[in-house]
């Protein structure tokens, strides 16, 4: 097996196109087999913190995926930490918190939620009920609803 190195803050910055601090790391196994590194990133400008990223784990690993939009929220709040819920208290609307993670979060989670498939369950639901058919726009409706049912918890 050939060894690599990889430079994880280098691909993160470039994908999401910020600079980024690496805050956790962690390389998940599946049957004893090597299947992906769950990692969480905070955008940086100089030494301040801009921006937070939370981390979900992959969600192809799961039979189960969700869907409906409530079993996605339920989902996405159950893979979160303590730490991932604070960051709605740094928005003061649904929208504003979902924007933010227009370039990091809701892309990763679209993608590996499978949202472009049209055959995808949740896309169909979404589709059907709320009458939105882009991948971004569903994303964006799951995190508004996720970061209203985090403000209710409080």
């Amino acid at each position: 097996m050939e060894e690599k190195i990889i430079d994880l803050k280098q691909i993160v910055s470039e994908k999401i196109g910020k600079p980024v601090k690496i805050v956790y790391c962690k390389p998940i196994y599946k049957n004893g087999e090597f299947q992906y590194i769950d990692i969480r990133a905070e955008v940086i400008k100089g030494c301040d913190i801009i921006e937070n990223t939370i981390t979900i784990s992959k969600l192809s690993d799961f039979e189960n995926l969700p869907k409906t939009l409530s079993q996605t929220v339920n989902y996405v709040i159950s893979k979160t930490t303590k730490e991932d819920r604070k960051i709605v208290n740094e928005f003061i609307n649904a929208d504003e918190f979902a924007n933010s993670l227009r370039l990091t979060t809701i892309p990763w989670f679209r993608n590996n939620l499978e949202l472009w498939d049209n055959k995808n369950p949740l896309y169909i639901f979404l589709k059907n009920k709320y009458k939105i058919t882009h991948p971004d726009d569903m994303t964006h409706l799951i995190f508004v609803h996720v970061f209203n049912k985090l403000k209710k918890k409080k």
